[in-house]
């Protein structure tokens, strides 16, 4: 639990104590090498990730790099919307432990938990606007079905 609440997406001010606590039970955590490969690009997505220790790198299209320290997370974009993965992401230089987040538990946070519905919508729209300027109409009229797709309609007001 404590791995998640370092993360601002999780913390108390977002998520209820016990909400946490039960993304924390459903969650695996995982060590990955020095450049080793967590996600791809275009891979379909059932979970996000937080980062525990070290440090990830994410690529993203056009050569644009973002490194991630111990609190961030990624994978939340694919999550949300049952598309394909926007991005490459590898564990740092020193290697990179994460907490992976399945969508069936994040999925029943989203709808009990208002705070956390309002910041996930939040950082889904700064990260599609970073992506390109029209990626938010390319994920919105996807022709990928998804039980999660209701919650992007409701997610959408940006």
């Amino acid at each position: 639990e404590e791995h998640l609440r370092a993360c601002e997406l999780f913390d108390d001010a977002t998520v209820a104590s016990a909400a946490r606590r039960e993304l924390a039970r459903a969650g695996t955590e995982v060590t990955f090498g020095a450049g080793e490969s967590i996600v791809r690009q275009g891979d379909d997505s059932d979970a996000m990730f937080v980062v525990v220790s070290g440090t990830c790198e994410v690529l993203l299209p056009g050569n644009q790099r973002v490194e991630l320290h111990p609190g961030a997370h990624f994978g939340e974009l694919a999550l949300l919307t049952g598309d394909p993965r926007t991005a490459d992401v590898r564990a740092g230089g020193n290697g990179a432990h994460v907490l992976r987040l399945p969508r069936a538990s994040v999925t029943p946070v989203l709808l009990q938990q208002p705070r956390f519905r309002d910041r996930f919508s939040a950082i889904a729209k700064e990260r599609l606007d970073a992506l390109a300027p029209h990626a938010a109409e390319q994920v919105a009229h996807s022709r990928h079905p998804t039980p999660l797709r209701f919650l992007f309609q409701l997610l959408r007001p940006f």
